[in-house]
This record gives structure tokens, C-alpha cells and sequence, in this order.
């Protein structure tokens, strides 16, 4: 036995040693199977101790001084690895082969979102293909698996390895389950791929939009010279007229799209937030063009929150989402939250309006997509490209016939 303790005392210290968490798996691993398998011998030595002959029993109890010791130290490692599972970065749950979970540290409880499972049947709290393989065949033939899957709950992406132990005699086995929460590396990538994309989309864009410019530019100078030329005529003065008008129009969406495309430099000082949406939300209202039976609430959990932004940039986000959330509704309230948070705040823009549909949810930050009638669909992919380029983020959440809601996180 002290060889197994020797064994298992090793493999822990390689576990910690590890340089990667997929190695420290691994020997953690071994140091599972080491574990069962002494479990099994324990049991096994105390039921010869147990049949041991009134004559015996001193020499017994001596050897039983010597394994006391041992599961003594035995014990100590289960208890060292348990501290290792309650800490380590991974989910790990432990199934033995009834299907019972013997092992579930508090990483997997945050990722799965389940309460406490512990020594409860897998079955009773998650369907045998949860996790995306069929856990029953799983115990049923030792497999294993890698595999990644979408908790449709919590909408966490997971990278899933599994690794099947079993001792010799087959009664100490099941299946470890390594879980890892790769959502936030998988967004960043979304992320670093779309600005790829964009940068290079932005350099074809700039070249394309100054080499329309400058027959637009002509156009509209010969169609301004062939105006005043027709002074005379009305009928054909009109038509010149529409030229111009068609003309000024292309040159304003030209002009959106080319600032769309530039990088940002933001000019940041000290600004309050909550003076900045009341003077937005002042505006908004002075102006006859949005209607009355629209209100605009504020709600702030505090009387100024000091941040550093570009006052005109940020104020310019605001007020796209605030056009967005009027132009979405002919009557009803606007709620803005602004809530502090330990590394910033967070200002969300609720309305009750028309709501959106999934597939308007995930193209609504996207160049040029648009709902309305009238407009370009630049408003709110200009105000992601502000919020983000201060270090934020902004999210979105609607519901058809009910209203959307707007969360925007600023870093203080």
C-alpha cells in the first residue's frame, strides 16, 4: 500500500508541476485511477482483517498500526486532490458506472448551472445525451470522447475531454468528465475575425468611394451650371434639379460610409455620464420632429458617475440608441438605467416598442441593415464602433410585440 501512496503522492506533484491544464488533467487523471484502486485493495484488506482469528489479532493489529498509518495518508491525498478539484480552473465531474456522480467541484457547478448533483443519479438531473455523447454507452463500453457543446441554458460554449478509468476487478470505475468554458476565447475570436474582416472590407471601401467622388463631384458641377443655364426653361430645370437632389443624396451616403470606415480617435476627458444623457434626452424632447406621446425616464443610482470618454463621441452613441428606441414605437416609455459597477457602469435604453425578431437581433450592429423606410443602417453599427472603441460593449435583447433593451458597459 505505502507503494500506491508513493505512487499517487508522485502524480499529484507532477499534476501541480504541470506547465499546461490539459497535462494537470492527465495526471490528475491517473491520480483518480491510483485512488479507486487503493479504495478497492482498502476494502478488501479490511474484510481479511476482519475474519482474523482471536489468536492473531495482536500481530494483526500491528500490521493494522502500520495500514492505519497508511490510509491515514491515504486520506490525506483524497483530501489534497478533493482541495485540487474545488480549485482548479476546469469543471470535473466524476460518474461511476451505476450513473452516480461521485465527484462535481464548484467549476462545474458555475458552468452547468445545476445545484448540487453530488451522489445523485447523472440521469435524474441532465438527459444521457447532454453533453452530447451518450453517457450510458459511455460507462457501458469505457469510451471517450473530445468534443465541444452549446449549453442551450446559459449559453456558454464548453470544450468536453473525457477519460474512462476502471480497476482491475471492474468494481471501481467510471468516467471523468473534464469540462472548460471557452465562450469568452471563442467570442474574442468572432471578434478579432470580424475586425479582420472589416479592416480589410474599409481599405476596399475607401479606395472605391474616392474614386466615385470625383465623377460625382462632376456631375454635380456641370448639373449646377446647366441649372442656371435653364433659368428660362422650367420643365427642364426641373429634371436638372432632381439631378442635383439624386446627387446630394449619394454624396451624404458616400460621406457616412467613408466616416464609417475611418478609425476612431477619441479625444477622452472627465465627463458625467448622467449629464451627458440628460442633455441628450433634453434634446431629443425640444425636438418637434419626435413625437410627444413618447416618454423618456431617467433612473440613475447615483447623482454623477465620472468617466473617462470623448464627450462628443459617447453623446452621439446615446442618441442613436434613443432615435432607434422612438423610431421603434408610436407611443409608450423609454426607461434609461444608468447602474454603477465596481470596473465601470452600465447604461441600458429600454422601450416598449415594436420589438425585434431573432434574425433583426443579429444583424442589427451590421452596416447598412435597416428596418426603416428611411435611413442608411449606420446609427447603431457608428454606436457599437464608439462603445467599443473606449474599451465597452454592447448587447441586446428584444421581444417581439413587447419592447427591446439596449445594455451598453462602460470601463470607469
Amino acid at each position: 500500500m505505502s507503494d500506491i501512496v508513493d505512487k499517487l503522492e508522485k502524480t499529484t506533484k507532477l499534476a501541480l508541476k504541470s506547465k499546461s491544464v490539459e497535462e494537470g488533467i492527465s495526471h490528475l487523471a491517473d491520480a483518480f485511477a491510483l485512488l479507486v484502486k487503493e479504495q478497492y485493495e482498502i476494502d478488501k484488506k479490511k474484510q481479511i482483517l476482519d475474519l482474523k482469528s482471536a489468536a492473531e489479532k495482536k500481530r494483526d493489529n500491528r500490521n493494522s498500526d502500520t495500514s492505519c498509518k497508511n490510509v491515514a495518508k491515504l486520506d490525506f491525498f483524497s483530501e489534497y486532490l478533493e482541495q485540487i478539484l474545488k480549485n482548479i480552473g476546469q469543471g470535473i465531474l466524476f460518474i461511476n458506472r451505476d450513473g452516480v456522480i461521485t465527484s462535481y467541484n464548484e467549476r462545474a457547478k458555475e458552468i452547468l448551472k445545476k445545484g448540487n448533483v453530488l451522489n445523485k443519479k447523472f440521469w435524474n438531473h441532465f438527459s444521457d445525451d447532454f453533453f452530447g455523447f451518450s453517457l450510458s454507452d459511455s460507462l457501458k463500453y469505457g469510451l471517450n470522447y473530445n468534443t465541444n457543446f452549446l449549453n442551450l441554458k446559459t449559453l456558454k460554449e464548453v470544450e468536453i475531454s473525457t477519460k474512462y478509468l476502471a480497476s482491475p476487478e471492474k468494481n471501481y470505475e467510471g468516467l471523468l468528465i473534464m469540462l472548460k468554458d471557452i465562450t469568452e476565447v471563442e467570442t474574442l475570436k468572432k471578434e478579432k475575425y470580424r475586425e479582420q474582416t472589416t479592416s480589410q472590407i474599409g481599405k476596399i471601401v475607401t479606395t472605391v468611394i474616392h474614386e466615385i467622388k470625383n465623377p460625382l463631384g462632376a456631375i454635380r458641377g456641370y448639373a449646377s451650371l446647366l441649372n442656371k443655364d435653364l433659368e428660362e426653361n422650367e420643365a427642364l430645370r426641373e429634371k436638372v434639379e432632381y439631378i442635383l437632389e439624386a446627387s446630394k443624396s449619394l454624396e451624404r451616403i458616400v460621406d457616412s460610409i467613408l466616416q464609417y470606415t475611418r478609425p476612431l480617435q477619441l479625444k477622452k476627458s472627465p465627463c458625467d455620464l448622467c449629464k451627458i444623457l440628460k442633455e441628450v434626452t433634453r434634446s431629443i424632447k425640444i425636438d418637434t420632429s419626435f413625437t410627444k406621446k413618447v416618454k423618456v425616464s431617467l433612473h440613475f443610482s447615483l447623482d454623477k458617475f465620472i468617466c473617462g470618454v470623448d464627450k462628443d463621441l459617447i453623446k452621439l452613441a446615446f442618441f442613436n440608441i434613443l432615435i432607434n428606441a422612438y423610431q421603434s414605437m408610436e407611443e409608450g416609455t423609454i426607461s434609461v438605467y444608468l447602474i454603477r459597477r465596481n470596473d465601470g457602469c452600465l447604461i441600458s435604453f429600454s422601450d416598449t416598442g415594436y420589438g425585434m425578431s431573432e434574425k433583426q437581433i443579429e444583424h442589427i450592429f451590421s452596416p447598412f441593415f435597416t428596418t426603416k423606410e428611411e435611413g442608411n443602417g449606420l446609427g447603431l453599427s457608428e454606436t457599437k464602433k464608439i462603445i467599443q472603441t473606449h474599451g465597452g460593449s454592447i448587447d441586446v435583447t428584444s421581444k417581439l410585440g413587447i419592447g427591446s433593451t439596449f445594455t451598453i458597459y462602460l470601463p470607469g
